[in-house]
């Protein structure tokens, strides 16, 4: 269903209506949920390494390659040879550098935490979109900017004295929300009339390949079989894949081009509330230091997105 409803989404700058914001909140649980998924694939149910970060990394955009490798078969004709260079740095940027930033962070950093610090993609978005592509600002955005990167700073520093936190994987999410920033400019600006799923299956096709041809190298199935939570780890790691990915990405696609980039990253208002909530359930540790702190990022957030941007002439 969310695939079909993508196909006629088109480039648009319309007033986000009702059906817009129901999809973003349903993103926003399947991705606040991935923080979870990729615990369980790293460490199943009893906290014992299980697949390597790379591994899940690696499936993870291999499995959602193949899931939609159909639609890319069928539809990469009619993407002009000159945006495919576009489509494959936003299969690159937007999926596969990010999927293996991730995991990595997560090896060390509390799903809950990394969750928190995706709230940064709309603030990143902005300032890409105002140093690339000439996207004027109102001073409100400028404001929400530095609060939400104040936000992210104190969240940094306050996790530190918590036994989850680890700085260097801190610093890789805050490296992934960047270049999630950088793919939805990309998408917004250069690939406006590529069908969203087309968009997504193509370039998730392209690095899909090199990820599949890197894992006939590993014992996944080994570990999916003979390890006690092997099959848990893996049915994590699929679903991450084939909905988390595949199918997600198709609708966030879809959103950028029918409302805005902006909006489309507003999903990160959420995102936090439940990758904080299967954090708790996991039994991860919080304090309100740091529930405070990810609110001031939110808050940002919303002073980035109350003022509508404008391209310059």
């Amino acid at each position: 269903m969310l695939i079909s409803h993508s196909l006629g989404l088109q480039m648009s700058d319309q007033k986000p209506q009702g059906v817009h914001f129901l999809l973003l909140i349903l993103l926003a649980f399947t991705w606040g949920s991935s923080f979870i998924l990729m615990k369980i694939g790293l460490f199943g149910t009893t906290g014992e390494p299980l697949f390597t970060s790379w591994e899940i990394g690696a499936m993870r955009i291999a499995i959602a390659g193949l899931v939609l490798a159909p639609w890319a078969m069928r539809t990469v004709r009619d993407i002009p040879r000159r945006q495919l260079i576009w489509v494959f740095l936003v299969g690159l940027i937007g999926n596969a550098i990010p999927a293996f930033l991730f995991t990595a962070a997560q090896t060390r950093l509390a799903s809950s935490f990394a969750g928190m610090l995706n709230s940064l993609v709309p603030l990143f978005t902005l300032v890409i979109a105002m140093a690339v592509f000439r996207v004027r600002y109102k001073a409100v955005q400028i404001i929400g900017l530095l609060i939400g990167l104040a936000g992210a700073i104190g969240l940094i520093q306050a996790g530190q004295g918590s036994g989850d936190f680890h700085l260097q994987s801190a610093l890789l999410v805050v490296l992934a929300t960047f270049c999630y920033a950088t793919s939805v400019n990309i998408i917004r600006n250069k690939l406006g009339n590529v069908p969203s799923v087309s968009l997504a299956a193509t370039s998730l096709l392209m690095v899909a390949i090199p990820n599949m041809l890197w894992l006939l190298s590993r014992d996944i199935i080994a570990t999916t079989l003979e390890r006690e939570d092997g099959m848990i780890g893996m049915v994590s790691v699929i679903g991450l894949a084939a909905i988390g990915t595949a199918a997600a990405v198709v609708v966030f696609n879809g959103l950028i081009k029918q409302t805005s980039a902006i909006f489309a990253s507003s999903v990160t208002y959420v995102i936090p509330v439940f990758a904080t909530l299967w954090g708790w359930v996991d039994g991860e540790t919080l304090s309100w230091v740091h529930l405070l702190f990810a609110a001031v990022i939110i808050s940002g957030v919303y002073l980035v997105n109350a003022g509508k941007a404008r391209v310059a002439s």
